[in-house]
């Protein structure tokens, strides 16, 4: 299989500080919780950029691919291209969590496929991602997220686009079991 487009949010970041409190990071616009635009074609948009994190010893992270209730809602975010074309069509409205979209090989044929992720029902909770890191006045500290795609098909439902279908939106068992996948597909 190929990957044409793979674009997704991240909202709701945590970190966890090694005595067990857990720090929220602050959202970007004024009332709303933090979110992160992601595209793996736009290099300006495969970086996160957290600032005014408190000083202290972290453990790990936790965050969610998707919107959460307050930011789910067609026009809440900034009328913007990148977030016009993340609107998800159908009557519930909101956005897509997760685009993926590219081609896989059935036999000798080349099928394109379509995993559309979105609503409420399929906000994917990652799970927490060990790594120690330290803050301090004046450091920077990157870490870098990797994303396993096809985890998206893998752990722990198994989902094969010839049996299951090539093409996820509006199917509400569909979107559950690559969601039900989501929280399996990120390391370090």
């Amino acid at each position: 299989m190929d990957i044409e487009n793979l674009q997704y949010f991240i909202g709701d970041i945590k970190l966890i500080k090694s005595d067990g409190t857990i720090y929220t990071c602050p959202g970007q616009i004024s009332g709303m919780g933090f979110f992160s635009y992601m595209d793996a074609q736009l290099d300006t948009f495969s970086h996160i950029k957290l600032t005014g994190i408190p000083d202290g010893n972290y453990t790990g992270l936790y965050f969610n691919i998707g919107l959460d209730s307050m930011q789910n809602m067609t026009g809440m975010l900034p009328d913007l291209d990148i977030y016009n074309n993340m609107q998800w069509p159908s009557g519930s409205g909101g956005y897509h969590f997760l685009k993926l979209e590219g081609h896989y090989v059935n036999s000798k044929d080349t099928i394109g496929y379509t995993v559309h992720i979105g609503e409420e029902a399929h906000l994917i909770k990652v799970k927490q991602i060990a790594k120690a890191f330290t803050i301090s006045a004046g450091n920077v500290v990157h870490v870098a997220l990797q994303m396993n795609v096809a985890g998206w098909f893998k752990k722990p439902n198994t989902y094969n686009f010839i049996t299951e279908g090539n093409y996820t939106m509006g199917n509400e068992y569909d979107m559950g079991q690559i969601a039900g996948n989501g929280c399996n597909v990120f390391n370090y």
